[in-house]
């Protein structure tokens, strides 16, 4: 075990070192999330890269890796002349929390046992989810063993239909010993609260970010999804936090955060490569650009993006046909879009998602559509509009999705269990839109 934690805090460390090369300006708690996330995120996908080429994944190779990188992203912070100043990280960090009084002390502590239950659950508990077992747990199995996948993954064609993040992070575990790689999954979930936490407090209270994380963590889809070693959890995370950096970014005009919202959307797809939802950033940073008449940023959004997103999907299209490239998939919901909408199948998608998915989201959505509605003019003014346009584009590819999903799946209805987990990432993003209200911080909060 002990190892284990040395080789995650060498990844996470990895994390770090990027975080202050993408984001000069971060608090500690911010900064801390963001370096376990982009650590196993980046790490695994350059041990892929490599692997692709030949090269063996063992202990030799992610120790040299591992090295290389963290030599690499030094001697860019020297290049460009920024040095880590741990005594602002942590001023900032205070300025977070500010004075306590006992019920903000009480949620924290709320917060800290969830996390910490969680984090026992996935010690103690063997990963025996069926999809966790046979799929992604059994092809880090096959890759510690044998050190390789591209090159033996035409034996079991089946194992390539999901990129590699998660069953790379579990191979990492498997070759340094150890037999339990399902702490990874808690990992995620405090990460996400950390960076959450400090999104929130940027436009909040100290008692409404906490609460945002307690409404977070007490979540029931999400505590169980941090216990289980599938993807839909860090598939949320990655995805979810795109979208709020992306917010900033649209409305600070913040040119430096367009780095992290590319590496975080590009990452979601790294987890997971069959949702299309990447497609409604894309546009977003897109419009942007053409209104504003800055085109640096797409051109830095898109080289990213593309860095992260095609590789997998290149070698996909390898093995099952061009249908598996970017551009395939747009072509199949155009050409799905060209070929006529059936209102009445519409209709029953759009029943389907009500059903499975805006039901399950329950009170928290209920919340979120009282708040918009008393806020709605504010909204104009404070540019949360563009927000809610988000959130909009997202519900609308959930539903443009479905409709070309139901073409090509006859039996789509009876999966109803895949919708409510792909949607995960809009709790978050309904906490975040009602934890920054000024309905909670001005009215029922009192800022």
């Amino acid at each position: 075990m002990i190892f284990v934690i040395l080789e995650f805090a060498i990844i996470i460390y990895i994390g770090y070192l990027v975080t202050w090369v993408i984001i000069k300006k971060a608090r500690l708690l911010e900064r801390l999330g963001l370096s376990y996330l982009l650590g196993i995120g980046l790490y695994t996908l350059l041990v892929y890269f490599y692997s692709m080429i030949g090269l063996k994944i063992n202990l030799l190779s992610l120790m040299i890796s591992a090295f290389l990188s963290i030599a690499l992203l030094t001697i860019i912070l020297r290049k460009i002349k920024y040095t880590i100043n741990l005594n602002i990280a942590f001023k900032n960090n205070m300025y977070i929390f500010g004075k306590m009084p006992r019920i903000d002390r009480l949620i924290l502590y709320t917060i800290i046992f969830f996390c910490f239950l969680s984090f026992v659950i996935a010690l103690y508990q063997p990963i025996t989810v069926w999809d966790a077992l046979a799929l992604y747990d059994f092809r880090a199995k096959i890759i510690a063993s044998q050190g390789y996948f591209g090159q033996i993954v035409g034996n079991f064609n089946y194992f390539a239909h999901y990129p590699l993040l998660t069953s790379l992070a579990h191979t990492f575990v498997y070759i340094i010993g150890d037999h339990n790689p399902q702490f990874i999954y808690p990992l995620f979930l405090i990460s996400f609260v950390f960076v959450f936490y400090a999104l929130v407090r940027h436009y909040s209270s100290q008692r409404a970010s906490l609460l945002a994380c307690l409404f977070l963590v007490t979540s029931p889809i999400y505590f169980e999804h941090s216990t289980i070693a599938y993807t839909n959890l860090p598939y949320a995370v990655y995805f979810s936090l795109g979208i709020i950096y992306l917010y900033k970014y649209l409305i600070d005009r913040n040119n430096s955060l367009i780095v992290p919202v590319a590496l975080l959307i590009g990452l979601s797809t790294w987890v997971r490569s069959d949702y299309p939802f990447w497609a409604v950033p894309l546009v977003f940073v897109v419009v942007y650009s053409i209104i504003s008449k800055k085109y640096s940023g797409v051109l830095l959004y898109t080289a990213i993006f593309l860095s992260i997103q095609q590789p997998w999907r290149i070698f996909q299209a390898s093995l099952f046909g061009k249908s598996y490239t970017t551009l395939g998939q747009i072509n199949y919901g155009v050409e799905g879009i060209a070929r006529g909408i059936n209102i009445e199948k519409l209709l029953d998608i759009i029943h389907f998602i009500y059903r499975n998915i805006i039901v399950s989201w329950g009170t928290l959505f209920l919340l979120f559509m009282v708040i918009l509605t008393i806020e709605i003019r504010s909204i104009f003014r404070s540019k949360k509009w563009i927000f809610i346009l988000l959130l909009l584009g997202n519900l609308s590819l959930i539903i443009l999705g479905t409709l070309a999903f139901s073409d090509s799946f006859s039996e789509w209805k009876e999966i109803p269990d895949s919708a409510n987990r792909m949607s995960m990432f809009f709790i978050p993003l309904f906490i975040y839109f009602i934890a920054t209200s000024n309905v909670v911080n001005d009215v029922i909060l009192k800022k």
